[in-house]
């Protein structure tokens, strides 16, 4: 039992909404919009998300374009990615946020600070601006968050075909009962990373129910790969 490609362009597009409801403004990269597959990712980036360097990680991927959505508010990431089996079945599926590891400032900002408008600057300074982004200061703390289903690398209750990870360089990995789609995991992460817009939002009720019912479009899997024994353990589910 998987999911569509269908499906997951489908809830792409309502992840988007869930962002706009909550007024967290985005830029989308539109070419990887129109993929949406794993093997978008430059090779740079995927040599480096395997190495202790989230700094350097989070570079690459701006400046490869390595996102589909960046966060205008404070530069983090969002990446969705697909593959298919030999019978054309989605058989992996990665989703992560990675969020900004230094204090994030817009274009305007800067050349704000440099006492420049962006009507006369245009974009002459945002190599510059880039730069200094990348050279900013550190954060004490950052966070990402990874979604992975895989039917190849599943070993039950060692590593379950759907699973996340909280942060890097650890082995948390918590069992998911269902297969995630990306409305899925937008609405983890509004819900936990984004709490503050998060919780005003709750109060529309129109959102509310969007939120409530952002997880019944999972794909509950059956006991092929999701046995018995796993259902015993921890793990994240929904309630219809």
């Amino acid at each position: 039992m998987t999911i569509s490609p269908a499906k997951i362009f489908i809830d792409y597009k309502d992840a988007k909404k869930i962002l706009k409801q909550l007024e967290i403004s985005f830029i989308e990269e539109k070419e990887k919009a129109t993929s949406l597959r794993k093997s978008d990712l430059t090779k740079e980036f995927i040599t480096h998300s395997y190495k202790n360097d989230y700094r350097n990680t989070y570079r690459i991927a701006r400046e490869n374009l390595d996102y589909n959505l960046l966060i205008e508010e404070d530069g983090s990431i969002f990446q969705f990615g697909y593959e298919l089996d030999g019978n054309e079945k989605i058989c992996d599926l990665r989703y992560a946020y990675y969020e900004a590891p230094s204090i994030q400032v817009s274009y305007e900002e800067y050349l704000h600070d440099l006492e420049l408008n962006i009507e006369e600057c245009g974009e002459v300074f945002f190599e510059e601006y880039s730069q200094a982004l990348s050279e900013g200061e550190l954060k004490k703390n950052v966070t990402s968050v990874r979604y992975d289903f895989s039917i190849e690398h599943r070993q039950e209750l060692i590593h379950p075909v759907s699973h996340i990870h909280i942060g890097q360089q650890n082995d948390i990995r918590i069992p998911v009962s269902f297969i995630m789609t990306p409305k899925n995991f937008v609405a983890f992460i509004v819900r936990h990373i984004y709490w503050n817009k998060w919780r005003i939002g709750m109060i529309d009720p129109h959102f509310r129910e969007d939120y409530l019912s952002s997880y019944s479009t999972g794909e509950v899997m059956g006991s092929v790969l999701f046995s018995a024994e796993e259902k015993r353990d921890l793990c994240f589910k929904f309630n219809v």
